[in-house]
């Protein structure tokens, strides 16, 4: 077998330069994010965190269209059954009358806390001397989000974006997306407790309609 030769080395200008090119490019691609890429990053981040409490409201909102065919349901079974249907005196009149309790006690509970989940998330404003009047590196001067520019200065605030720094910026936004964070992990563990709700309310409701049907048959 013949021996393995050894690549020989070039010297051409050109393929030196390409390699140096892909070798920075690759550099770039695994190294840090530049301040301007890391803006877009935390930018579209927020959008997406945005997005899911858009989502999380519709789902709280799908939920109450839930409730509203149960409590159509109760009504339609209420008004065909008639009152003599109904059980209203011994052990089954006393069971209607705990199941119909618990129901109504339920649906009000969990439409209260629907419209929690729904209400503006707002935060009391900060007091102004609170709020940073100088731009510092790396730091967030609090100037994108309303509670934090609505009470300051009209000459302050413009300073302060006279001065404003990138890094400045991204800090900001980097707070804002963890807020947003804390708000979806709150918002979906509420509307998870809902949807837990509508199933019980599912199982009251199935369990009246078979204490009706049963007291009418015995």
């Amino acid at each position: 077998m013949d021996p393995v030769t050894p690549p020989v080395p070039t010297d051409d200008a050109e393929e030196l330069k390409r390699r140096e090119k892909d070798r920075r490019r690759l550099e770039a691609e695994r190294g840090l994010l530049e301040p301007s890429q890391r803006y877009r990053v935390m930018n579209d981040s927020i959008r997406q965190a945005q997005d899911l409490i858009e989502l999380a409201d519709k789902k709280v909102r799908f939920a109450l269209v839930i409730i509203s065919v149960l409590n159509g349901v109760l009504l339609f079974v209420a008004v065909q059954a008639g009152p003599g249907v109904l059980p209203r005196s011994g052990l089954w009149g006393r069971l209607v009358q705990a199941e119909l309790t618990a129901y109504v006690v339920l649906t009000f509970y969990h439409l209260w806390h629907a419209i929690s989940v729904l209400r503006p998330r707002l935060a009391p404003p900060p007091a102004p001397e609170s709020l940073p009047t100088t731009v510092a590196p790396g730091a967030s001067a609090r100037v994108l989000f309303y509670g934090d520019v609505a009470p300051r200065e009209g000459a302050t605030l413009r300073r302060l974006w006279d001065e404003m720094r990138q890094d400045s910026i991204n800090a900001e936004l980097a707070d804002q997306l963890l807020i947003l964070g804390r708000i979806n992990q709150a918002k979906f563990a509420d509307v998870a407790k809902l949807y837990a709700g509508i199933r019980l309310l599912v199982i009251i409701l199935g369990v009246l309609l078979l204490t009706v049907v049963a007291a009418a048959l015995l």
